[in-house]
């Protein structure tokens, strides 16, 4: 009787106290559990640049609303899948250059991953490459968006820091 209590009562719970932290390495548990969709309500002044036949030149600044659809991963607390798009608005050339005329627009929806520790939240693309940096709060996040694509040049569109906020619907 002692051998089946200790096989079937504590050893799981043994192995449950030793795993009940098997979060990734180095990241603290979510504080808060931030899926769902977030949303701007005010343009963020985003700048543009290219590097088109030079070094990195800024040639449009535009206003943007992102909208962010957050889902839970199913096998780590502290990785999401995220779902952006955008809506621009009072888009204003920076130069005359004739070069610098055309704006690529950028893919939408942009299916991007995040990392969770405690109250931050780190954006990255396919690649792995991280190029966002979220606080945030139980209704407010907020943070620095710096994210440069690549084809046959480069356009980098970037905001002030901690100038995206965006709100739970």
């Amino acid at each position: 009787m002692k051998k089946s209590v200790l096989l079937f009562f504590v050893f799981p719970l043994i192995f449950v106290f030793l795993c009940s932290d098997c979060a990734e390495p180095g990241l603290l548990s979510p504080a808060r559990n931030i899926a769902g969709t977030w949303k701007g309500t005010f343009g963020t002044k985003f700048y543009l640049q290219t590097n088109f036949y030079t070094d990195y030149i800024s040639f449009v600044s535009q206003d943007r609303i992102y909208t962010m659809v957050i889902t839970a991963d199913k096998t780590n607390e502290n990785k999401v899948n995220i779902t952006a798009t955008y809506t621009s608005s009072n888009s204003v050339q920076l130069t005359t250059d004739y070069l610098y005329s055309g704006l690529i627009p950028e893919v939408q929806p942009m299916y991007l991953y995040g990392t969770i520790s405690s109250t931050s939240l780190t954006l990255s693309n396919g690649n792995g490459v991280q190029f966002a940096t979220m606080s945030f709060t139980t209704d407010l996040m907020q943070g620095t968006w710096d994210q440069t694509l690549c084809g046959a040049y480069c356009q980098r569109a970037y905001c002030g820091t901690n100038q995206l906020k965006l709100y739970r619907q």
